[in-house]
C-alpha cells in the first residue's frame, strides 16, 4: 500500500489532494499551470462520471472534461466511475489551478469548487485507501454530447492517466472516446477553422493574457472578464450551430461525415 505520510500532513493547513481528471493529469499541464505535486496517485472519484462534453470553442478546442454525478448523468451501465490522479500540492498552488481555469473561481461561472472522498487505487483498480480532498465540477447544463474533445486534449488526458498508472482498463475506455481530429477534417471544415480562428482568437487571446497576468500576480481575474469570457465562448458556439456548421461542417464533432443511415 502507498504511504501517504500521516493524516497530519494530509489535513494540513498548507496543502490539499487535489482529485485531477483531464488534462491536470499530464505533466505537460501541471508545469503550465506551476504546480509541483509533493504526491501523486491514481483515484477513483465513486458516484460521478466524466463528461468530455463541456463546450468550449468549435473548431479549435470544441470540449473539455467534468464531472457530473452519475444520478445526473444517467449514462449507460458501462460507463465507469471517473478515474484520475489525486495529487498532494499546496493550497496556494491549488489557488493558481483554480483561478486559472474556466470561471476563475467566480460562483456561478465555469468550474466550482466542491469537496469529495476519493478512493486511492492500484494498477487493477482495487481501493488501497481513501483521501479527503476537492475537485472542480461544472452543471449538467453546460454540457453537450454533441462536443467532442480535441485530439490533442484527449491525448493530454490518456498519456496523463497513462503516465501515473491509473487503471488500464479505465485507460483504454478513456483512449476510445470520440475526438474532433482536424487532420480528419474536409476542406471546408479546414477553411471554418481558419475563418473562426480569425473571429474567436483576437478577443480570446487578449482576455487569456490579461487573465495570465492576473494569476501570475496571485490576484483573482475580475467578475466581469469571467463574465466576458463565458459571453465570448456562447457567442461563437451559436454562430457556429446557427450558420458555420451549415456553411462548413459541424466544428465539434465527426458526426456529419459519418451519417447515420435511415
Amino acid at each position: 500500500m502507498t504511504d501517504l505520510g500521516t493524516p497530519e500532513n494530509q489535513s494540513s493547513s498548507n496543502n490539499v489532494w487535489y482529485f485531477a481528471y483531464g488534462s491536470n493529469m499530464n505533466k505537460i499541464t501541471m508545469e503550465r499551470r506551476n504546480f509541483k505535486p509533493q504526491q501523486s496517485h491514481p483515484a477513483r472519484l465513486s458516484g460521478y462520471c466524466l463528461s468530455m462534453g463541456l463546450r468550449g470553442l468549435p473548431y479549435i478546442e470544441p470540449a473539455f472534461a467534468t464531472v457530473i454525478k452519475r444520478e445526473d448523468l444517467n449514462p449507460p451501465p458501462n460507463v465507469p466511475d471517473v478515474h484520475g490522479v489525486v495529487h498532494l500540492i499546496t493550497k496556494a498552488e491549488f489557488r493558481r489551478i483554480v483561478l486559472s481555469e474556466g470561471g476563475n473561481g467566480h460562483k456561478g461561472f465555469g468550474y466550482q469548487q466542491k469537496d469529495v472522498l476519493v478512493s486511492l487505487v492500484d494498477e487493477k483498480g482495487d481501493e488501497i485507501g481513501t483521501v479527503v480532498g476537492t475537485t472542480l465540477v461544472t452543471p449538467i447544463s453546460a454540457i453537450s454530447p454533441e462536443y467532442w474533445p480535441s485530439k490533442r486534449y484527449l491525448d493530454l488526458c490518456v498519456s496523463g492517466a497513462k503516465a501515473h498508472r491509473v487503471p488500464e482498463t479505465y485507460v483504454e475506455w478513456l483512449a476510445a472516446h470520440d475526438c474532433y481530429d482536424s487532420s480528419k477534417s474536409t476542406l471546408a471544415k479546414t477553411v471554418g477553422k481558419y475563418v473562426a480562428m480569425g473571429l474567436a482568437l483576437p478577443s480570446s487571446f487578449v482576455m487569456l493574457f490579461v487573465t495570465i497576468c492576473f494569476v501570475r500576480w496571485d490576484i483573482q481575474p475580475p467578475w466581469i472578464l469571467a463574465k466576458a469570457m463565458q459571453s465570448a465562448f456562447f457567442v461563437h458556439q451559436t454562430i457556429h450551430t446557427w450558420l458555420f456548421r451549415h456553411l462548413f461542417g459541424s466544428g465539434v464533432n465527426h458526426l456529419d461525415l459519418h451519417p447515420k443511415k435511415k
